[in-house]
């Protein structure tokens, strides 16, 4: 049969036809396509099949080898039609569908820039709800695994440094921690602290002085 193929970007306009038989499998009638547009790489092509009734293209494509032939391509519940939609993606379609979006902030969503304590700084990935980290991600986390459309994922340095007069000093994963604690009598113990950088997300209030009649 005579099978007539549309941009996904011109959905009104048959851009090409090809001859093509209904026991094509999957993989025939994207190299067939692959072909006439002089593509390499027929797992590039991504087809879409089209709505008899709306006469648009439906609003899921077809998946990488997700139907068997051109006839389940075509048919739209009791109805055959002739017309396939195509994209040329930039990478694979299998790839692109093992692929997920995840919204993640970084650091601080209200800073307009975000440092890190050197170059080469690792990440870590938390999961938060209302404030409340709730998980931290081990590095060898599926992403399949990692939801963010009921949780805040948020990903920020986790920065150690050692105070000593409220000056901080980053730690290294190398450094040796007791090394920086050094007795100094009573007083002097008390200048001295292990800090863990955070953002600072509570609200603003007045001043006790501000405040006073």
């Amino acid at each position: 049969m005579i099978v007539r193929f549309r941009s996904l970007e011109k959905p009104k306009e048959d851009e090409f036809s090809l001859e093509l038989s209904k026991l094509h499998n999957y993989d025939d009638v994207v190299e067939k396509v692959a072909h006439h547009l002089g593509l390499n790489d027929p797992s590039k092509i991504r087809l879409t099949s089209h709505n008899c009734y709306s006469q648009q293209p439906k609003p899921q494509p077809i998946k990488y080898r997700g139907v068997e032939h051109l006839s389940d391509m075509l048919l739209h519940y009791n109805q055959t039609s002739d017309i396939l939609y195509y994209e040329v993606l930039d990478i694979p379609l299998p790839e692109l569908q093992g692929l997920k979006t995840l919204k993640v902030a970084f650091h601080h969503a209200t800073k307009d820039e975000v440092e890190l304590s050197h170059p080469g700084a690792e990440l870590r990935l938390l999961e938060v709800f209302y404030h409340k980290i709730y998980k931290i991600f081990p590095p060898n986390e599926k992403v399949e695994n990692i939801n963010d459309q009921y949780w805040t994922l948020r990903a920020e340095e986790w920065k150690f440094a050692f105070l000593s007069l409220a000056h901080p000093d980053y730690l290294q994963d190398s450094d040796v921690v007791a090394t920086r604690f050094q007795r100094r009598g009573v007083y002097g113990a008390w200048e001295q602290y292990l800090g863990l950088e955070h953002s600072d997300n509570a609200p603003k209030r007045w001043s006790y002085a501000a405040n006073q009649v």
